[in-house]
């Protein structure tokens, strides 16, 4: 069941230390972008505009990751919500432009399973970029998510002037992933067009290379496979289906390299759910013969146990690498999918391999993992420039360097040798 949060439950604070001073982005560990969604809120957000004045922060939650308690006076099971958001002009500015929280009561008597949505407005100048830092905090466990999201507000074409829905209930959307079939609602925020154009694109990625590689990754091909238009009704809407796995590319300039993408991959994505999608990502860590052998074996599901058996050599430790070695790529999937699936990414394998850094620092245009106490001997860092990517405003690629081969490798053997420690 899905539960759209009645607006009357929000309290607004009104503004909270606008332009007070705080410590630049870019100079604190942001380590908790990637946080281990096992044990968080797993929430969502995204940002609409509006106009060129206002902006809308929209936010989901699941309630099964919310705590519901009763106080002594009120029969009521209910969970209380705080979303407090930062607004900074950049990474580099130690201003906070602007801050408030919103407060969220929700009452789950019956302990179904929903999900909560709500959403509050936000004056934002165009034209301007912005760095929202968002903490949403059940108040009950004292658990939360940190999220950061970059606001472009300064053309009237990229992805942040569409809002997505469900076509059957008009619930929001805050994921760009979606299944065959799903059939959704895309409204434009200017009413000065009257239709979209779609450009479908379907591609086979390779893997990355290894982090030590010197070999150079293929050139992206920007011809479509197919385009198309679609009309817009009066209110600047129009009901869409993903047709077929690939991605489509949505403009409202044809000649436009600025849009809004929607991306569909398997249907368990961003889940492994068969032991089919559990081979391709055993190439990170075994053998070309070991690969072979494995793809080579009719029986999907005996061609991973066995590998992982052989390697673990006890069942009790097969176990756990597998759990922690998928769980990786399934939050790989998770935080770094941008035009293909997050784990085939550079962030993806060192995350896959590396697990989740102790410190990341990032900018407008770069990230830096450092695993390990930084600034000593032991620690490893890995540096990722972001591309500039039409489709995805989430595409990194990894500095490579031959002194992270023994790093690598090393890694890799943690692997085979079944050392890799439990990150749940």
């Amino acid at each position: 069941m899905r539960f759209i949060l009645n607006i009357s439950l929000i309290t607004l604070i009104g503004l909270l230390g606008a332009c007070s001073a705080s410590k630049k982005l870019s100079t604190s560990n942001l380590a908790f972008i990637y946080q281990n969604s096992q044990n968080q809120l797993d929430a969502q957000v995204g940002i609409n505009h509006i106009n060129a004045v206002i902006s809308e922060l929209h936010f989901s939650i699941n309630s099964d990751k919310l705590l519901y308690a009763k106080k002594i006076d009120n029969e009521n099971f209910v969970a209380r919500v705080k979303v407090h958001y930062e607004i900074f002009n950049s990474f580099d500015e130690n201003k906070i432009l602007d801050s408030s929280s919103v407060f969220i009561s929700d009452t789950n008597n019956q302990k179904v399973n929903k999900i909560i949505y709500g959403k509050t407005e936000i004056k934002l100048a165009y034209p301007a970029d912005y760095i929202f830092r968002i903490s949403i905090i059940d108040l009950t466990r004292n658990t939360s998510d940190e999220k950061l999201l970059s606001v472009t507000k300064s053309d009237f074409t990229n992805a942040q002037n569409f809002f997505l829905s469900d076509a059957e209930n008009n619930l929001p959307i805050l994921s760009p992933n979606f299944k065959k079939g799903d059939k959704l609602k895309i409204n434009y925020t200017y009413k000065s067009i009257d239709k979209l154009f779609v450009e479908y694109f379907y591609r086979d990625f390779d893997l990355p290379p290894p982090p030590f590689s010197n070999s150079g990754q293929k050139a992206f091909d920007y011809a479509p496979d197919s385009s198309f238009t679609i009309n817009l009704s009066d209110s600047s809407s129009t009901l869409f289906t993903i047709e077929k796995e690939g991605f489509y590319f949505i403009k409202t300039v044809k000649s436009s390299q600025s849009g809004l993408t929607l991306f569909c991959f398997e249907n368990s994505f961003p889940k492994i759910k068969n032991h089919e999608d559990m081979i391709e990502p055993l190439r990170y860590i075994c053998s070309n013969k070991e690969f072979q052998t494995i793809t080579s074996n009719p029986n999907a599901k005996n061609a991973v146990n066995e590998f992982w058996l052989n390697m673990a050599k006890q069942p009790e430790i097969a176990k756990m690498l597998i759990k922690n070695y998928y769980h990786r790529i399934e939050e790989s999937n998770q935080f770094f999918t941008s035009y293909l699936q997050g784990w085939k990414t550079d962030r993806g394998m060192i995350f896959t391999i590396f697990g989740r850094p102790n410190v990341i620092y990032k900018d407008q245009k770069t990230e830096t993992w450092i695993y390990g106490e930084e600034n000593t001997p032991m620690s490893i860092s890995f540096l990722f420039i972001k591309v500039q990517n039409p489709f995805s405003d989430n595409d990194f690629r990894l500095t490579r360097s031959p002194l992270l081969k023994n790093p690598w490798y090393n890694m890799v053997d943690n692997w085979r040798k079944g050392k890799i420690a439990d990150q749940y």
